[in-house]
């Protein structure tokens, strides 16, 4: 199972706590629940990031324009300094061109040692299983996940990375070749693993724990890059999916 940094991206947990209820419980009462909010935020190689904006690939030299960030979190889960791991959640869409990218969770208060979730369907059953039998408001129902499914018997798709790029190497190319690369199947499902990164959760307040996504590292890693000229596009479980989720799961 695949335990390291999302995206090869840096994480910077932030704890900022304050109140969440208008009213004061009454005075005989004890509180055992506080609230997780869980941001992701966007940047390229260090810069801040905006959708539709062109930004230099480091190793191709390419003008690179992100027009659509989406994947799949299942199975998020937290566990407790006393290593008790806990589902908050089956599934989440994580859409970044839309904003959808906080969320919160309600959980027991305690110190936890951090979060884990996978990217795409974790078991083969659901994610070669028919959408209709999740009602409109799950994740993966057709209502919400129409357009990360390719059909019932291929299953769902994990991630989607879409956009334009300027491929002359010039930096002052047109932007016209596009690029749509796309994972699923069973093999490229993989986890995301923040065990290392610690949060409280207190009574009656707010804890915020943020993920930095480094856009740029969906393209490279330490041993391997994506080259958008001649690798971009892929709607299937081949070599460049491989390949990719590879890249994005290191």
């Amino acid at each position: 199972m695949i335990t390291k940094i999302f995206l090869l991206l840096f994480i910077n947990p932030v704890m900022l706590f304050s109140s969440c209820r208008p009213d004061p419980p009454p005075p005989d009462s004890d509180p055992t629940t506080g609230t997780l909010k869980i941001h992701f935020t966007l940047n390229w190689n260090g810069q801040p990031f905006s959708f539709f904006t062109p930004y230099t690939d480091a190793n191709f030299n390419y003008q690179i324009q992100t027009e659509l960030l989406k994947f799949i979190s299942y199975k998020l889960k937290v566990k407790n300094t006393a290593g008790v791991e806990t589902l908050m959640e089956e599934a989440h869409i994580i859409n970044f061109i839309s904003d959808k990218f906080t969320y919160t969770e309600e959980l027991e208060k305690g110190d936890y040692q951090g979060l884990k979730f996978g990217i795409g369907v974790g078991d083969s059953a659901t994610n070669h299983g028919d959408p209709a039998v999740f009602p409109s408001t799950h994740a993966l129902s057709y209502n919400l996940a129409a357009d990360l499914h390719w059909t019932w018997n291929t299953g769902y798709i994990f991630l989607k990375f879409e956009g334009r790029a300027d491929t002359t190497g010039t930096g002052s190319g047109p932007l016209d070749q596009l690029y749509a690369l796309h994972t699923g199947d069973d093999p490229l499902y993989g986890e995301v693993n923040f065990y290392t990164n610690p949060f409280t959760i207190t009574a009656e307040q707010t804890t915020d724990f943020y993920i930095d996504v480094d856009v740029s590292k969906f393209l490279y890693n330490a041993t391997d890059a994506i080259d958008i000229k001649t690798e971009n596009a892929t709607h299937t479980n081949n070599n460049l999916a491989i390949k990719f989720s590879q890249i994005y799961l290191d």
